[in-house]
């Protein structure tokens, strides 16, 4: 028993001598702390608030950084959606490589043909456009009877076998309409169509290849291009739309080669040009031309250069010639541009018609010719010795060249 309760007493003084070391450590912990604490309670307020500013300035750095890089990726979001909202154009066209040939820019209200004139207008645009001098302005104001919108047929069929892309430009109104252009091959039967829809902002260029991802029916015939329509899917929908600059693209290497044959022959005074169904003869040429216009009973004169041309439909359909796609121009060997005018003259009476010796633009039959003076402004130079005389009817190309004296 006594050595039970010796060895008690033990572990007492040894439980007694742990807690004094724990209190003594204890106590030095304490006075550190309390000696720190009274340290930093001395220091200038300055420095300690300088101290924070540090804090708060970088912290505003890192936020200014945070939403710079949110303002970067949402510009660069809305870049992503503006070139999405592009219409998509194939990979292979690349314009370097191909050669445009314009079908229709100018004066495009009186080459389409309106099937519905009581519900839809044709207007052209000298202001809103892309090319030329004028866009084509289509308003609809009420439910048209038929779907096409406008619609052309070529006065013989046209060999677009080298076309590799067919391109115009279109401005709508975000309608979500579909469009369909429809290009007709000899007859009904065959056609490609060229769809797309209005939900892009301002003008728009779409191109389609004429051999991959085409919309078809029956047979494919670029030999033989007969009529082209453009319709929209709602009939009933009034609205605004813009077409202009309808072209088809060739390789520069063919297109080159063609107009090197072509320059080959040179055509002169007397001489007939033949392309397709049309035959196309330069007459006369007049260095000054009078042309006599009324003001009340005063007769003025008014002095043009101009050229006679002869027109002949060689085919076995209607042809209706129009200055397409450019304007008849004359040039000298001085360097003179001259400018084609369509002559209006004022009768006694006051009415203006057209100058009765100006040629005609109007439909000839097979077999049948017209005959008229193109006129141009100013008078020919009387230095200029030799002529040059294009022309485009129809979207065929004929050029004279000849000698004055």
């Amino acid at each position: 028993m006594e050595e039970i309760e010796k060895r008690r007493k033990e572990i007492r003084e040894k439980i007694k001598e742990k807690s004094k070391v724990n209190v003594e450590v204890f106590g030095i912990l304490l006075v550190i702390v309390i000696f720190g604490f009274l340290l930093f309670s001395n220091l200038p307020k300055e420095e300690v608030e300088q101290g924070n500013e540090g804090v708060d300035q970088s912290a505003k750095i890192k936020i200014e950084i945070n939403n710079t890089e949110s303002h970067s990726e949402i510009a660069s979001q809305k870049e992503n959606v503006k070139e999405a909202l592009k219409p998509p154009i194939p990979e292979e066209f690349n314009e370097s490589m191909y050669k445009k040939v314009s079908i229709f820019d100018d004066d495009q209200s009186a080459i389409w043909s309106n099937l519905d004139p009581m519900a839809v207008y044709l207007y052209d645009d000298f202001n809103d456009k892309v090319s030329g001098e004028s866009s084509l302005k289509i308003v609809q104001k009420d439910k048209r009877a038929y779907w096409p919108l406008v619609e052309y047929t070529f006065t013989s069929t046209q060999d677009w076998s080298n076309a590799k892309f067919i391109s115009f430009w279109f401005k709508g109104n975000k309608t979500g309409l579909v469009f369909d252009v429809y290009i007709y091959f000899n007859n009904w039967k065959n056609y490609v169509v060229l769809r797309f829809k209005d939900i892009y902002d301002g003008w728009q260029r779409f191109v389609f290849s004429t051999e991959k991802n085409i919309i078809k029916n029956g047979e494919i015939d670029w030999n033989n291009v007969w009529k082209i329509r453009i319709a929209n899917n709602n009939r009933n929908y009034k609205g605004t739309f813009y077409f202009d600059d309808f072209s088809i693209w060739v390789n520069k290497s063919e297109e080159e080669g063609v107009e090197k044959e072509a320059e080959e022959k040179v055509y002169t005074l007397g001489d007939t040009i033949v392309k397709g169904d049309l035959a196309v003869t330069l007459n006369r040429f007049y260095d000054r031309y009078e042309v006599k216009y009324f003001s009340g009973k005063t007769v003025y004169q008014e002095y043009y250069s101009g050229v006679e041309i002869t027109i002949k439909n060689i085919g076995s359909r209607e042809i209706y010639p129009k200055f397409t796609p450019y304007k008849p121009v004359l040039i000298d060997d001085l360097g003179n541009t001259y400018t084609y005018q369509n002559v209006r003259v004022r009768k006694p009476y006051g009415l203006w018609v057209e100058h009765e010796d100006q040629l005609k633009l109007d439909v000839i039959y097979p077999n049948a010719t017209r005959r008229g003076i193109i006129f141009f402004k100013p008078e020919a130079s009387i230095k200029a010795k030799n002529m040059t005389l294009v022309l485009y009817i129809n979207n065929k190309r004929f050029e004279f060249r000849f000698k004055r004296w």
